[in-house]
């Protein structure tokens, strides 16, 4: 694909999205479009790294990212999963929120496409297009919803009951990514993890 042949496809996904649940303008498309950025992520390349401030909104036309933050021990713990058409919009919570550099990393795990909307630009779109914050409030509901209902599955479930529940809600986590990310975001380790996914493959079949 050629650069105009990726924008043209990214937000044709971006596009779709959002008037699946709202119906926008002509106006709007037009600024939306004169605002973003389109970018191509390789496979096991990072769209964020530890240490800039990142204060865009990003959507993931096409492709799957972990996003992970450095303890301080100095490890790296892979702290979420964001797929296309699933949990595809993503923001650096330290910088976008406080102008901080972000303790967040970005890496994608296939080769990825993503729109990129600075902040200042986005906030223009609320205030000025009130069926967009229509949608935004929408999706910003799921993502408090779905993240505090995670949260709590892995506060008060054991290994092998997250490990469970990953694979009945979010199949595609085990497609997409590699075991050792899976395993950081649990927090076991790889050969734990393959053990404990056949004991609930097994058990699911039953």
């Amino acid at each position: 694909m050629s650069e105009n042949d990726f924008k043209s496809y990214a937000l044709s996904k971006l596009f779709d999205r959002i008037k699946k649940k709202v119906t926008v303008s002509d106006d709007f498309i037009h600024k939306l479009t004169s605002f973003v950025q389109v970018l191509t992520v390789g496979n096991k390349k990072y769209l964020i790294k530890q240490g800039r401030v990142e204060d865009n909104l990003y959507f993931i036309a096409k492709g799957c990212f972990s996003m992970s933050r450095v303890n301080n021990n100095g490890k790296i713990k892979t702290i979420g999963f964001y797929i296309e058409n699933v949990r595809d919009y993503i923001i650096c919570p330290d910088s976008y929120y406080y102008g901080l550099p972000t303790d967040y990393q970005l890496k994608a795990h296939e080769h990825s496409i993503v729109i990129s909307i600075p902040k200042t630009k986005f906030v223009q779109l609320l205030e000025e297009y009130p069926e967009y914050l229509k949608y935004c409030s929408t999706e910003a509901e799921f993502y408090f919803y779905s993240t505090l209902e995670m949260h709590n599955v892995m506060i008060s479930s054991s290994k092998a009951e997250i490990i469970e529940v990953l694979l009945r809600d979010f199949p595609l986590i085990f497609q997409k990514f590699p075991s050792r990310a899976i395993a950081a975001y649990i927090g076991i380790t790889p050969e734990w993890l393959t053990k404990l996914r056949k004991k609930a493959l097994r058990k699911a079949k039953h």
